[in-house]
Formats: structure tokens, C-alpha cells, sequence
């Protein structure tokens, strides 16, 4: 019986980990098409996706943020550590990545 019940937690921490992933890459995904249009401060994209992480993937701690921007596209990397939701669970890093078109004028 206590087996089951440490399967189970494994198994909701482990869920915990796939939807604030994919939560986070979706505000990576929004943070570069954002870039993409061109007229927004890096500042204010940082600040868009630290919030947007925040929001979407509880107890994650943002270490680094990099957009970049060159002739053809836009890239956003945003570096957080996750800690899960248990009291002897590790704390996990997570790199998340994303690039759009550079959207220009025609």
C-alpha cells in the first residue's frame, strides 16, 4: 500500500513537470513571436515572459533570459529552475527555446 502511494506521488510530480514545461514553452512561443514584430523593448519582453512563466508553472525561479533578433528570425531562451510541489523532490532546471519569422514591412 505505501508503494502505491509513493508511485502516485512520482506519477503527479512527473505531470506537474510536463504541464509547467509546456505551459513555459508556450510563453517562450508568445515572447518570440513578439520579438518577431520588432517595435517591443527587450525589457519589456523579459518582463512579458518571466510574468507568463510565473503565471503558467508555479514555484519556477527564472535564472536567465536572452532575445535575440538577426536578420531573419527572433529568438527567445528563457533558463528557470522548477521546484516541485513535494518536500523531497530535487529541484529541476529547465531550458526552454523558441524562434519566429521577423515579421517586416512590405
Amino acid at each position: 500500500m505505501a508503494l502505491f502511494f509513493v508511485f502516485m506521488l512520482l506519477l503527479v510530480n512527473v505531470a506537474f513537470f510536463v504541464i509547467a514545461r509546456n505551459a513555459a514553452y508556450s510563453a517562450v512561443d508568445a515572447t518570440a513571436r513578439r520579438a518577431a514584430i520588432g517595435n517591443t523593448a527587450d525589457s519589456e519582453l523579459r518582463d512579458y515572459a518571466v510574468a507568463a512563466i510565473g503565471a503558467t508553472a508555479p514555484g519556477a525561479a527564472i535564472q536567465s533570459t536572452a532575445i535575440t533578433r538577426n536578420r531573419d528570425t527572433a529568438a527567445v531562451r528563457v533558463v528557470y529552475v522548477w521546484s516541485p510541489p513535494g518536500p523531497l523532490f530535487p529541484s529541476i532546471t529547465v531550458t526552454v527555446e523558441s524562434s519566429a519569422p521577423l515579421v517586416v514591412e512590405p
